[in-house]
């Protein structure tokens, strides 16, 4: 009886210690489920490590690209900062060009105007001899049929010829304008006209030599008069307006190079005008030139 007690009591702790190390297996299970789920963690932050690592490794190496790009950019925008001085020195340069070649081409102009005085001046200076040497024949001529004295033509006389020149220096300035000049020879026919007419009502039997010599005098002096001078347009200055798009060049010719392009309706600072075309100057540093006259209306005067 006793051992049989004593069996079961074993059998109950046998089967009490069993339940214990179930229990510790059940326990060291899910610690060695915990302890995988923790590897796998510790792999994934490891891959994540990696990758991070990676990526700073490209943002450094994005961050040296940024830099070196921003360095170069610095030292463009120094060269851009040099080629706008150097723009701005030849567009200075370009400037002082265009006026000192349009002071030439003035002083070419008024040289060639002066030129063209002079010569005129020549002519009508050897015109005025010509027919004061030809209206005093005439005269002398009708002094001799009335006072019945024979006098000698100045073309063969040396003396008279010689009184003749010493007086057209005296008679005819050499600074004398076209103008002076022209009333001059008017005068000067007027004058012999109205002698030989006094002459031809004193005496009428010279009329036919009279009116011979005077009509020789009119037909010589007529081509002597000189034609009125066309004066020069007036210069044009103001502020302008384009009526259509238009091109501005160089120069006032469409062979010159083009400078810029121009819409319609922009208003521009005129200077000057020449033979249908404006030059225009900017006053905000853009480069002058010249366009055509009929593609802008003024807008006011300077």
């Amino acid at each position: 009886m006793t051992r049989q007690m004593k069996h079961q009591s074993e059998q109950r702790k046998l089967k009490a210690l069993v339940r214990e190390l179930e229990h510790e297996l059940s326990q060291g299970n899910t610690q060695l489920q915990a302890v995988a789920e923790t590897q796998e963690r510790l792999q994934q932050a490891e891959r994540i490590c990696h990758e991070l690592s990676d990526e700073n490794h490209q943002l450094r190496e994005t961050i040296t690209d940024w830099q070196k790009r921003f360095a170069a950019s610095e030292d463009y925008q120094r060269e851009i900062a040099i080629l706008k001085q150097q723009l701005d020195a030849l567009q200075s340069e370009h400037a002082v060009l265009l006026q000192s070649n349009r002071r030439m081409e003035e002083q070419l102009n008024l040289q060639r105007e002066l030129d063209t005085l002079s010569s005129r001046r020549d002519l009508m200076n050897s015109q005025s001899a010509e027919n004061i040497a030809a209206v005093l024949p005439a005269d002398c001529t009708e002094s001799t049929h009335a006072t019945g004295h024979k006098l000698t033509d100045p073309a063969t006389s040396p003396s008279k010829g010689t009184t003749v020149r010493r007086l057209l220096p005296s008679l005819i300035l050499p600074r004398w304008r076209i103008g002076a000049i022209f009333a001059s020879s008017i005068l000067a026919i007027t004058v012999a006209g109205m002698s030989i007419q006094a002459l031809r009502n004193e005496s009428p039997s010279s009329t036919t030599p009279a009116q011979t010599d005077t009509a020789t005098a009119e037909e010589v002096a007529t081509p002597a008069l000189p034609r009125p001078s066309i004066a020069p347009a007036p210069r044009v200055r103001g502020t302008f307006q384009t009526v259509r798009p238009t091109h501005v060049f160089s120069e006032p010719t469409e062979d010159s190079a083009l400078v810029a392009s121009i819409d319609k309706g922009v208003r521009l600072n005129v200077v000057d005008s020449r033979e249908g075309w404006l030059e225009i100057r900017s006053k905000h540093g853009r480069p002058p030139g010249f366009i055509r006259r009929d593609e802008a209306v003024r807008v006011s005067a300077n």
